[in-house]
């Protein structure tokens, strides 16, 4: 005879055992994690009716017996028995039940908990949702904690915060451990535009019955005893609500508020939980399809691409492509949606080339959305709408920054009266999830999504200001560039050496707006303080091409271009090209002479028998001129040739000369020069043996 079953967990495991398949199988076939499915086979929890309905489907239960099915999983029959088809009646008492057979698929009696789960209205999601396990379970814990009654979670636009809440309180209703709410209940507040009908929204959304009493007492009355979980869905246009909920929340101790805003609603108690985009690959990395597929965001866009067009895969070739589509894409889950959408159209390959454009590709998303979900523009636009007239006008401002800014940096680039506090305007745009800020750097830094920055750009030039702003950003850097060259021969230029590296998306856009509009003096200081940073920090190639475009200019001061000629021919000489580095370090001492300046002069002369040619009789001068000069830098440097000559001829005190160079150097900071120095130090010990 049968081992009796006692509850659906262990059904669950029996089936899936008479079908040979493992919890792993199951829920790759299910959709869901591993970890679902063996809290569902140990009864620590109910399958929410999506995954009820997906199971059906895995484990081959018949149609005749789907409803039937759907009940007792989600333990939402309240009768003391039932019969499925293929069974005799099991009544609770007996608790006996058949092992379903493999043959017929006849399911088993299958007791019902006693617990029941929560009331709600929750909608059927109509797709499952992808990659946000570590989401779910810490905002669950969040919702859970007594002393947490209020929980926002906050994002951009499309980040997906209020699909997050339906799972999550999906799953609570599933859930009948103690400390969960009785009910969890909906409330849309998208349609509103005026924050005074909010209390009288979630009213008729509870039922609560007009009783002639001011709506917000009828509804307190309704909540007071009640152990009840709200989620207000869309807070962000209907903010100075926030004092009704506050007093709710007062009035009814056991309620619990779960929020989803683009802005925090700034009351005390709250708790916000910042709902990010989707985890992303890292292109510099090398990963095969199948890692790539792991991560969220690719494993959504395959879904939708799949949903557009059944046949797409994920290949050896395109696999990568997709990866970075998802990545300029910001791992935004409505543009991957709506991207996606467009593979029944255009291959992978074409639609990042047309991501160019993001705002313009993205459109067309489901007809059931709402009007703001079904393009970006639209999703980004009612966020900006919702902004102040001076805080717009400085999210259009950032949008100059390429990969973000510094504090200080937003201030002498945006700010437009001495009294505007750009502090302020920045807190509130982080507040309102236009803008976030950078975790991996010491200073204050701030960041803008991609699809934000586009949306940012638009705005810009809509102002007639764009022009003026890019000249301020490619001046400002311009000057942090050269207040960054004698750091990079000093001991803080590893620290300045970082601080370039974080910067050098808006180092980049600076030169190129320089070339963009043929100013060929700013370019040449700007790229004339940078080579230094190009050549230790491993950007030869990009820095020499630079460097090309700009010597190409017409104009430009005779000092800027002899620095930009210096490090033209640095950056040439460390790429192997001695005779083309010789003739730009000639050129380059030529320029210094003509404008009387004999450190530049010394310099070049310096580089140009150290890092290329030999003569005797050329170093001997370089290293008097820089003896002449009496710098430190160049001090240690004329040590150091002096090193190098007696070296070649065979003289011991080539020892001493070098070994005082390189204190000298150590004494500077400069150890990345230092390298190059003891390259040629070991040179020398070779040739005294």
């Amino acid at each position: 005879m049968d081992e009796p079953i006692a509850s659906f967990g262990e059904w669950l495991r029996r089936r899936r055992k008479a079908l040979d398949l493992t919890q792993e199988a199951l829920a790759q076939r299910a959709g869901y994690s591993l970890g679902a499915i063996r809290k569902l086979e140990a009864d620590e929890r109910r399958p929410s009716r999506e995954l009820a309905e997906s199971l059906a489907d895995v484990l081959a239960v018949p149609v005749e017996e789907r409803a039937a099915f759907l009940k007792v999983a989600r333990a939402e029959r309240a009768v003391d028995h039932l019969r499925l088809p293929g069974s005799g009646v099991s009544t609770l008492g007996q608790v006996i039940a058949r092992a379903p057979d493999p043959q017929t698929g006849l399911l088993a009696d299958v007791p019902l908990l006693k617990a029941q789960p929560a009331l709600h209205n929750l909608p059927v999601p109509l797709t499952p949702l992808i990659g946000r396990e570590q989401e779910i379970a810490a905002i669950t814990t969040l919702i859970q904690d007594p002393a947490v009654r209020l929980l926002t979670l906050t994002g951009p636009g499309g980040t997906g915060k209020t699909r997050l809440s339906h799972q999550v309180a999906a799953e609570l209703c599933d859930d009948v451990s103690q400390g969960v709410p009785d009910a969890v209940w909906f409330v849309d507040l998208a349609p509103l535009s005026d924050a005074s009908l909010v209390v009288s929204t979630i009213a008729q959304t509870l039922g609560v019955r007009d009783t002639g009493l001011p709506r917000a007492d009828s509804l307190v009355g309704h909540l007071r005893d009640k152990h009840m979980l709200l989620i207000l869905d869309n807070f962000e246009q209907v903010l100075p609500a926030a004092t009704d909920i506050a007093a709710l929340l007062q009035a009814a101790p056991r309620l619990k508020l779960l929020v989803t805003s683009r802005e925090v609603l700034h009351l005390s108690g709250e708790q916000e939980y910042p709902v990010l985009p989707l985890a992303l690959p890292d292109l510099r990395q090398s990963e095969s399809p199948t890692q790539l597929t792991e991560y969220a965001a690719v494993a959504l866009f395959i879904q939708r691409a799949v949903a557009a067009r059944p046949d797409f895969q994920v290949t050896d070739a395109n696999a990568s492509v997709v990866a970075e589509i998802c990545v300029r894409l910001d791992g935004l889950p409505l543009a991957i949606e709506l991207a996606a959408a467009r593979i029944k159209m255009l291959p992978p390959a074409a639609l990042l080339q047309r991501l160019g454009n993001r705002l313009k590709l993205l459109t067309g998303g489901a007809r059931d959305l709402a009007t703001r979900q079904q393009t970006l523009r639209a999703a980004i636009d009612w966020s900006y709408q919702l902004l102040t007239p001076s805080e717009q006008q400085l999210f259009a401002r950032l949008g100059v920054f390429v990969g973000g800014c510094t504090l200080e940096a937003a201030e002498a680039v945006c700010q437009e009266q001495s009294d505007q506090d750009i502090l302020d305007g920045i807190q509130s745009l982080i507040d309102k999830s236009m803008l976030h800020r950078k975790d991996d750097a010491d200073e204050a830094s701030f960041t803008m999504l991609e699809t934000m920055r586009e949306y940012a750009l638009e705005q810009l030039a809509a102002s007639g200001q764009e022009d003026v702003l890019r000249c301020r950003h490619a001046e400002y850097y311009r000057e942090f560039a050269e207040a960054a060259e004698p750091a990079l021969r000093s001991a803080q230029q590893v620290a300045w050496g970082s601080r370039l590296e974080r910067e050098h998306d808006n180092l980049r856009a600076a030169l190129r707006w320089f070339i963009s509009q043929g100013d060929a003096d700013q370019g040449l200081r700007m790229s004339g303080a940078l080579w230094r940073f190009w050549g230790y920090c491993g950007h030869l190639l990009e820095g020499r091409d630079i460097l090309a475009e700009l010597l190409a200019l017409h104009g430009g001061g005779a000092g800027p271009r002899a620095r930009a000629l210096l490090g033209a021919g640095s950056l040439v000489s460390l790429l192997g090209a001695g005779d083309d580095a010789a003739a730009l370090f000639e050129q380059s001492a030529a320029l210094f002479r003509k404008v009387g300046d004999r450190w530049g002069q010394a310099f070049a002369l310096s580089y140009r028998e150290f890092e290329v040619s030999w003569s005797e009789h050329r170093v001997e001068e370089s290293a008097a001129l820089l003896e002449q000069l009496g710098e430190p830098w160049g001090l240690a440097l004329a040590f150091v040739l002096r090193s190098e000559l007696a070296g070649r001829q065979q003289d011991p005190v080539a020892r001493s000369l070098g070994a005082e160079g390189v204190r000298r150097f150590l004494e500077i900071g400069d150890r990345w020069f230092l390298i190059t120095v003891l390259g040629h130090m070991v040179d020398v010990a070779r040739r005294l043996g």
